[in-house]
């Protein structure tokens, strides 16, 4: 195993026992860091899933400039980060990872796209009918961390977390595929659409000229744990795929065609594998 891919373990799994640990001190009457993943205070300062943000301000039809901060933060970190959320912090994406799920699915899948479709809807309904923020009723992470901090405060219940997370594992493990966090889950659009922004963040990189696999021999396919194309980064692929460096890390001894960092991104390189959707 690497030293990326140890370092990313080692992370998610700090993350998953952190969260009960955090809400055990709370109710020790420690707050100095309290929440859930949909709207966190780290020390006073607030923390808050961008589409969370949106859908309670756009519910309630006013700003809130602790929501603005608390959403304006985690999107000035994606620019740079991307998605890295989802692969090295998410308790559901450990638990999908650790299901197993390597099937390939379509390289140019509609995945994304009907993701943005649900939480367009999603705040439709809460501008116009003044919803509560459905969206949130879909983020798996943020009913992990819910699960914990109603079982240890008694502040609120949790069952749809406790039905909906097992349900959409077992789906996840019958398929092998990860099929909530590519067609399901409305958290990472936001981050992902900002990350598009970014023309030097942290995303995967394709040399074609490097790539010495031969056709049915793909390492880097075997790994991405999506079922992605990785070769496909710079057309289209950052709007999936979560940068957990897997297939950077599978690609290293075999000439690092595809590496994970920082720079220009890769444009159309692709074109010259002959590589198609």
């Amino acid at each position: 195993m690497s030293t990326l891919k140890i370092a990313r373990r080692t992370s998610q799994i700090a993350v998953a026992l952190g969260i009960p640990a955090l809400y055990l001190l709370n109710a020790h009457e420690w707050d100095h860091i309290r929440g859930n993943f949909l709207s966190f205070s780290f020390f006073g300062y607030p923390l808050a899933d961008p589409l969370a943000a949106l859908q309670v301000m756009l519910g309630s039809l006013s700003l809130s400039w602790r929501m603005i901060l608390g959403g304006g933060t985690v999107l000035a970190m994606a620019f740079v980060l991307g998605t890295v959320f989802c692969s090295w912090a998410c308790p559901f994406g450990l638990l999908s990872e650790l299901a197993g799920g390597r099937k390939r699915v379509a390289a140019k899948s509609s995945g994304w796209r009907v993701k943005w479709v649900v939480a367009g809807l999603f705040l439709i309904a809460a501008a116009v009918f003044g919803l509560p923020p459905l969206a949130n009723q879909l983020s798996l992470p943020g009913w992990y961390s819910r699960v914990f901090q109603a079982w240890f405060n008694q502040r609120e219940a949790a069952d749809l977390g406790l039905i909906l997370a097992p349900g959409a594992l077992a789906v996840e493990v019958l398929t092998a595929r990860r099929l909530w966090c590519r067609f399901v889950c409305p958290q990472s659009i936001l981050l992902n659409l900002v990350h598009r922004l970014s023309p030097v963040g942290l995303g995967v990189r394709f040399a074609p000229s490097r790539c010495a696999c031969a056709k049915g021999d793909e390492p880097c396919l075997r790994a991405c744990t999506l079922g992605l194309e990785p070769r496909l980064a710079g057309k289209g692929l950052e709007w999936q795929c979560s940068t957990c460096g897997d297939c950077a890390c599978a690609c290293a001894s075999r000439g690092k065609a595809l590496t994970l960092g920082f720079g220009r991104k890769s444009g159309r390189a692709w074109r010259k594998k002959g590589l198609r959707d």
